[in-house]
């Protein structure tokens, strides 16, 4: 295998756990944004006493995760 198709593959894999993610997070009831296919998803919290909650759970499922600070 070369790594032209080694690289590929790498994507599609991407591709398929982040669509994978993405559809059970909107199954939880989260609002998911951002465009299918990416691995880059804005999940909207509207209540910001669950996001630390949030984020530890992230933490420890060892999913990475940014938490913009608004100010």
């Amino acid at each position: 295998m070369n790594f032209i198709s080694t690289g590929a593959m790498k994507l599609a894999q991407i591709r398929e756990n982040s669509n994978f993610f993405r559809s059970e997070l909107q199954k939880m009831g989260f609002e998911v944004l951002g465009d299918n296919d990416s691995p880059v998803m804005p999940i909207m919290l509207y209540n910001p006493a669950k996001i630390p909650a949030f984020s530890r759970e992230c933490l420890r499922q060892k999913v990475s995760m940014e938490v913009p600070c608004l100010i």
